[in-house]
């Protein structure tokens, strides 16, 4: 019966697509049989000199209908039958049009219908609705054939010339007087001057200025819509480059034809263009003026300004606009601040030249940053990118865009001063060209094996400080090779099982000239309390940096926790620990681009942490509970994880691979294996599961974050209280990084059976509190998210929570920032009603990644 309803089903299906075709038939030939009789009216509205009529209305009495002209005048207006029709035609500033015409009775016809200024009302009325719409008809047009000017870029190459410069000012505090603010102690003028500064004065504060530089040329290759690549060709930094902003890595493809523009990890959002079609519903527009530019073209300088303000998705500024052409001349346009990452102030500015035939293109952009770090230091950059030698239509061969977004050219490093003199378009500033002398006679010394051999001498030199304080220290430039020891306050250490210990430690780094590299780790500790003696090895080597391939040991004795990723509570519990015998390698390294394999196997000899003289001072103040007790055991227990990012973003250095993300989900698949006999192993047991998660910007809605995963045991035959699935509990009152743990779960989980869990938070980004006024001058962002946790313990154990709250960024210097968050958190569980709670976090920007933990 089961396999008759089946096929009856399939069968159902399958007659569906002829049903659709038949259907699809009919519906065309009765389509095609009314356009074949519809008739086409078109034609030109234009003023007593030929000119176009813009927007001038067109209205068929019989009909009750009409149709508009556009920015050339044109209409089209499609009608069922020819004959006669009365048309009347309007615009403002012209003389209303009553007139008949006549419609073929087949095919097109085409009319050019003239009308006469209106001299009454031209002076009061026409020019007032120019002043105030013309900008908006202008813009209109433009967004109009945005999508033509996105088409036609076809591929192309191209060199980049990038030079960025920062501006350090510096108020050096001389003595008590009125403060000058940094405002007013601008930076050095042509002359050297400073201006807002009496020499004279003893007393006055003076203001030290310094430059950081780096110069960057590459070869751009472009295919649209998604194809980009970067062929880094030299590259040289002058002073610091910590502070400089280099748009690589597609942050330079910035693109006001697209709805929403991209700045890459410089905002939180992409911004609303003002070309895109909603432009007008988010955008002020005035027409400045029109003017000839300089090779005798007429624009439009048209300004653009946000209809809400404070809003994190609009900018504002100056758009110039070829009057024949309706595209792209130059653009200027400032950032909202609350929507910047890193930087206080932010502008963009972008000049487009006709390339080849009728192809507009950028050939030059520069951002303008700024960021200060309270009134003693202001950092002031400029970004300058020249375009040049395009080749259009370029034939890339197949497969060219990867993942590989950049690669940098083995030489592109070591160019010298005679290679950038002819590379430059233009000449350096006179104070850069002093910065890129001093720098180079600095790095010049630096890099001499006579300085060196002198610094690694005074280095290796063990004094007082560095044995009550610092650590020793010991390097070999040559062999790339560094050994540390820990200063007598590193040698006292804490342990939740037994109280303080003496914990010497050492570490060995080296660095390969292959870009191989080694790193060990060893500590050996003395409990003061138990008079017993741990210590453990660590060591890992990256033998493939191209693939990311590592090989990992460690073994050792020590308290080690059942559950690592617990609750604080529970980390500083002894009934969360072991003793443990270990001996641990690893494996990890990519197969091919975003798809990783992970093993791992261990061989532990577990036994139960000590009850006796093993409390400490913490035990009574979180009222602890004892070791769990239990039968020694050995446990030989293997690991192996595949992980799958599509569309995998990535760096090649001549020596490494810098993986940048993907807009794609991760995808992991992780089997666990207790194997019993192997080393005379006791424990038998296999463990799956699997995950996804994923990155999501959503444009002026904010960006939002998940995390899926869900598994179970296939195999508990010998399975030991240590292996169990385990949930993390929450913290009182401090919010834990969303994605791997619950903030309302009151204990900690585990479980043989199926789970499910997700996670999910979303940061608006401004988007849902902009319009407050007090909220969006204080800055404060709206986030919201929540969890799901589904257990197949006896009858189903089940965990829902909400949360929402306010963020605010704060500075902990010219650009680091600390982000603080405050929430409300409303958590249901199978045993636990309704629950209600406060949390706050605090969260420390990746500056390097331009972006937060969670």
């Amino acid at each position: 019966m089961y396999h008759r309803a089946r096929h009856y089903v399939a069968a159902k299906v399958l007659a569906y697509p002829t049903l659709l075709y038949r259907t699809l038939l009919i519906l065309a030939l009765l389509a095609g049989g009314v356009l074949a009789k519809a008739q086409l009216l078109q034609g030109t509205v234009v003023d007593a000199q030929g000119s176009p009529i813009a927007f001038a209305n067109l209205y068929l009495e019989e009909l009750g209908s009409g149709a508009a002209t556009d920015i050339d005048g044109q209409f089209s207006l499609r009608l069922e039958r020819g004959g006669d029709y009365r048309i009347v035609l309007t615009a403002i500033g012209y003389q209303p049009l009553s007139d008949t015409v006549i419609v073929k009775a087949s095919g097109v016809t085409t009319l050019q219908l003239s009308l006469k200024q209106d001299i009454a009302l031209l002076d009061e009325v026409v020019v007032r609705a120019a002043k105030r719409d013309s900008g908006y008809i202008i813009m209109r047009e433009v967004a109009r054939r945005r999508s033509e000017y996105l088409r036609e870029t076809g591929p192309y190459r191209a060199e980049v010339y990038v030079k960025a410069r920062e501006d350090i000012a510096t108020r050096i505090k001389r003595g008590k007087r009125d403060r000058t603010s940094l405002d007013d102690l601008a930076l050095p003028g042509e002359d050297g001057a400073l201006p807002g500064l009496n020499p004279a004065d003893e007393n006055a504060d003076s203001l030290e200025t310094d430059i950081n530089l780096l110069e960057l040329r590459m070869r751009l290759n472009v295919s649209p819509p998604k194809g980009y690549k970067e062929e880094r060709l030299a590259q040289s930094v002058y002073g610091s480059g910590d502070g400089l902003f280099v748009p690589v890595f597609g942050e330079g493809d910035i693109n006001f034809y697209r709805a929403r523009v991209d700045f890459g990890g410089l905002t939180k959002t992409p911004i609303i263009s003002p070309l895109s079609p909603v432009g007008v519903i988010n955008y002020k527009f005035k027409l400045i003026e029109t003017r000839r530019a300089e090779d005798g073209s007429k624009v439009h300088e048209v300004e653009f300004k946000p209809r809400k303000r404070g809003g994190n998705a609009t900018a504002q500024g100056v758009l110039l606009i070829n009057a024949d052409l309706y595209n792209l001349r130059e653009v200027e346009a400032t950032l909202p601040r609350g929507a910047l990452l890193v930087f206080d102030e932010l502008s963009v500015h972008q000049r487009y030249e006709l390339v080849e035939g009728t192809t507009w293109l950028p050939v030059q952009q520069s951002f303008a940053y700024e960021t200060r770090l309270g009134q003693r230091q202001r950092f002031r950059g400029n970004t300058d990118l020249a375009f040049s030698d395009f080749e259009l239509d370029y034939p890339f061969p197949p497969k060219f865009f990867n993942g590989e977004v950049a690669a940098v050219d083995p030489l592109a490093y070591k160019r010298d001063s005679t290679y950038w003199k002819a590379a430059r378009p233009v000449p350096l500033a006179a104070e850069e060209i002093e910065k890129v002398r001093t720098a180079d006679s600095i790095s010049a010394r630096l890099n001499s094996v006579e300085y060196k051999d002198s610094l690694e001498a005074e280095y290796n030199k063990i004094t007082p400080l560095e044995i009550l304080w610092e650590g020793v220290g010991w390097r070999d430039h040559r062999r790339r090779e560094q050994i540390g020891i820990g200063s007598l306050p590193g040698l006292i250490s804490f342990n939740i099982v037994g109280g303080w210990r003496i914990r010497p430690y050492v570490s060995y780094f080296r660095r390969y000239e292959s870009e191989q590299s080694l790193n060990v780790f060893a500590q050996a500790s003395y409990g003061l309390q138990r008079k017993d003696v741990l210590g453990s090895v660590f060591a890992n080597y990256r033998y493939s940096p191209k693939r990311l391939a590592d090989y990992a040991l460690s073994f050792g004795r020590d308290f080690e926790p059942i559950f690592p990723g617990d609750g604080i509570r529970n980390q500083l519990s002894r009934s969360n620990y072991i003793l443990a015998d270990r001996v641990a390698a690893a494996h990890s390294f990519e197969i091919l681009n975003g798809l990783y394999l992970f093993t791992w196997g261990e061989y532990t000899d577990r036994r139960a942490a000590p009850i006796e003289n093993s409390a400490t001072f913490l035990s009574d103040w979180i009222d602890d509970e004892e070791p769990i007790q239990f039968e020694p055991y050995q446990a030989f227990i293997t690991e192996t994880e595949l992980k799958f990012t599509p569309y995998q973003r990535y760096l090649s250095e001549p020596l490494r691979k810098v993986v940048l993300g993907s807009n794609w989900p991760t995808f992991s698949l992780t089997h666990r294996r207790g194997w019993e006999g192997p080393l005379s192993s006791d424990i038998r047991f296999d463990f799956l599961e699997a995950a996804v998660e994923q990155r999501l910007e959503l444009g002026a809605l904010g960006n939002l974050r998940y995390r899926a995963q869900g598994g179970q045991f296939i195999n508990t035959d010998d399975l030991r209280i240590v292996d169990l699935k385990r949930i993390r509990r929450s913290d009182p009152l401090l919010f834990f990084e969303p994605l791997i743990g619950f903030q309302g779960l009151d204990t900690s989980l585990a479980t043989t059976r199926p789970f499910l869990e997700l996670h999910v938070i979303h940061h608006f980004n401004g988007a849902l509190v902009n319009n407050l006024p007090l909220v969006r001058l204080l800055r404060i962002e709206a986030v919201a998210g929540g969890g799901v946790l589904w257990l197949q313990e006896g009858a189903g154990f089940q965990h829902q929570e909400a949360f929402a709250g306010l963020e605010r960024i704060f500075k902990l210097g010219a650009r680091r920032r600390l982000r603080l968050g405050v929430y409300g958190l409303v958590s249901k569980s199978s045993d636990r009603g309704v629950v209600w709670e406060p949390k706050i976090s605090f969260d420390v920007i990746d500056t390097w990644k331009r972006n937060w933990s969670f």
